[in-house]
């Protein structure tokens, strides 16, 4: 969110074109929490909802917990310029493993979501 404030107020002075274009990018970016937490009520069967939340909530959290730390190590070893060139080569990466991941069929979990549902 701090990133779309400050899109507003680097583009907005400019036109009210770009003034636009960054309230869309700022109301873009507060629509993914919501829908990144409502996610283990779809991804998940109900007998793994509350696993897949423990999961997500966990992975989210952990880089709030470990970056101080980690960045206190990189930041003198590496500079700025290795840090931003670190987190280039993760975005990537991380691109990667969800384009793969989301190839990947789940047949059982479909088929025990929907004997699930079909109990209740």
């Amino acid at each position: 969110m701090i990133n779309g404030a400050i899109l507003i107020f680097v583009f907005g002075h400019m036109s009210y074109a770009w003034l636009l274009v960054a309230v869309i990018i700022n109301a873009m970016s507060i629509m993914i929490p919501p829908n990144y937490w409502a996610t283990p009520g779809v991804a998940f069967p109900l007998s793994l909802m509350g696993a897949g939340a423990f999961g997500m909530g966990l992975i989210s959290n952990t880089a709030s917990a470990i970056g101080p730390l980690v960045s206190s190590f990189l930041v003198p070893n590496l500079g700025w310029d290795g840090v931003f060139v670190v987190i280039a080569i993760l975005a990537v990466v991380g691109i990667v493993i969800n384009i793969q991941a989301s190839r990947i069929r789940l047949d059982s979990t479909q088929n025990s979501y929907v004997q699930n549902t079909t109990q209740l």
